[in-house]
């Protein structure tokens, strides 16, 4: 995927930063896609070329007034096979948000939607191109909706409760189908002071279609203090009262602690380490912003649902790094939002797009270790991102029964990297490589598969409106079930209305 965004934003930036200053923004666009391929099927014997159209119409809508702000992006596409009809399928991809105050400063409803494509099986075809035919891929849709109560008790105290329901579905069949809903009610310090405090209490009940529902129940207290303007520390402790381990319930004391430190407005670390029911949790995040790079480094150790973000991945996408970078040049949040998003069209990029994916289907809350680290140097006409991420999915539902990749292997582990090189070759064109790996083992040697891919692109703007990229891409998948190489060109136009 090319990066040679970065080298054209700032004449997108300069032409488009009347539009992001509005309340409301509307964009509709529309894109044609011709790829070339030597294997559409993805096969190792039946390697099959053809010429795939993808033709593609979307719409991205902002509100940041009133009441009622949100974002929506949606893109429909439609991808026609020359040789065949069996292979022509539609693909939805969604991303929306929605916050509204309901009843000034008490009552609140924010809503989030997503529809998008993910592996079914970590073992099965790898894939990073929607235009090839992959049936090791489905598309998910997730949404949740979540109402809440906010206010303040005399002059001493904050209050809040909430409920949240979310919903997972996909179109392959009911593994990882699941519903899940959240109670909460907290009561916290409230005013500026060093010493805080905080009660909260909550149960989630997660409800797998093909596997089974389970609860967790906590309780929680927690104090925090500032030793100075730049560092805070907190200490909880509480009980947990979970049927994961054990189907008929277990009751644990839980205890952590917390640092967070911000010298700056550019840089910010927060360390969090907790004892719970099925042993130790943890959450690191450094975020470092210079003035022309952005560096990003997180480790956790917690439950999975597979509700979570949207795939499930470690990485970080284009949109997040290139919104980080242009953090120094537009400080409002929202306006900065809208800049991005117009880059990133007028590249023919998707927003949610990552430099490389980790993530398969599953039917039981797992136990997920991962580690990301990602970065983006941008110079005066050349670029640089890296990304590069790992994770370590285990089963903790020891009752589940249902079949998935965890059911077949006592973990998953997957690993990767992405790094791409992008230069401006003049005001409106640019060029770009990108090379990525990402490696997949199981508990045996049959369960282990890579997946290699280099990608040259090369960028240019037509008009105000319209862009232009051709580019050329090899992959080579090694496995020992499904191994398989593709090499094809590929042409893109893109217009915004």
């Amino acid at each position: 995927m090319p990066l040679a965004l970065l080298m054209l934003a700032p004449p997108v930036r300069a032409q488009d930063a009347a539009a992001a200053g509005r309340a409301v923004t509307l964009t509709p666009n529309a894109s044609i896609t011709e790829t070339v391929t030597n294997n559409a099927l993805l096969g190792n014997v039946d390697r099959r070329s053809d010429a795939i159209t993808q033709l593609s119409a979307g719409i991205r809508l902002s509100s940041r007034s009133g009441r009622l702000q949100g974002s929506l992006d949606y893109q429909l596409t439609g991808s026609i096979h020359a040789r065949g009809t069996e292979a022509n399928n539609t693909a939805n991809n969604l991303q929306a948000s929605m916050n509204a105050e309901v009843v000034d400063n008490w009552l609140f409803l924010e809503a989030n939607a997503s529809i998008g494509q993910q592996t079914i099986s970590a073992f099965g075809v790898q894939t990073n191109d929607l235009a090839v035919d992959s049936a090791n891929r489905t598309e998910v849709r997730r949404y949740s909706v979540t109402p809440s109560i906010r206010g303040r008790v005399g002059t001493w105290a904050n209050y809040s409760a909430n409920l949240s329901y979310s919903q997972q579905s996909n179109a392959a069949g009911t593994t990882g189908d699941s519903t899940g809903d959240t109670a909460s009610v907290a009561l916290s310090s409230a005013g500026a002071s060093r010493i805080g405090w905080s009660l909260v209490g909550s149960r989630q009940r997660i409800s797998f279609a093909a596997g089974r529902t389970t609860t967790n129940d906590s309780a929680r207290g927690s104090l925090n203090y500032s030793l100075s303007p730049e560092v805070r520390v907190s200490a909880s402790a509480g009980r947990e009262n979970s049927d994961l381990i054990s189907s008929n319930g277990s009751s644990t004391t839980t205890w952590g602690w917390g640092v967070d430190w911000i010298p700056s407005e550019r840089t910010h670390l927060s360390v969090q380490r907790d004892h719970r029911f099925f042993g130790e949790s943890h959450s690191i995040s450094f975020d470092h912003r210079m003035a022309r790079s952005v560096w990003r480094f997180s480790a956790s150790r917690d439950l999975s649902t597979g509700q979570q973000a949207f795939v499930n991945t470690g990485t970080v996408s284009y949109y997040d790094l290139l919104f980080a970078n242009l953090a120094a040049q537009y400080p409002d949040s929202t306006a900065r939002r809208q800049i991005v998003l117009l880059t990133l069209a007028g590249q023919g990029v998707k927003p949610n797009d990552v430099a490389g994916s980790i993530g398969f289907l599953n039917s039981a809350v797992t136990l997920v270790n991962r580690q990301d680290f990602s970065f983006a140097l941008q110079g005066v006409r050349s670029t640089v991102t890296f990304s590069l991420y790992r994770s370590d999915s285990r089963r903790l539902d020891s009752a589940a029964t249902v079949i998935d990749d965890l059911s077949n292997s006592a973990n998953v582990r997957q690993q990767g990297y992405t790094i791409t090189l992008g230069h401006r070759l003049t005001p409106i064109s640019g060029v770009s490589l990108t090379l990525s790996q990402q490696r997949t083992r199981g508990s045996t040697a049959a369960q282990t598969n890579e997946l290699q891919s280099i990608n040259v692109n090369w960028t240019s703007r037509l008009g105000q409106r319209s862009d232009l990229s051709v580019g050329a891409r090899h992959v080579d998948f090694d496995s020992t079930t499904v191994p398989y190489t593709e090499s094809a060109i590929f042409a893109t136009l893109s217009v915004r209305f």
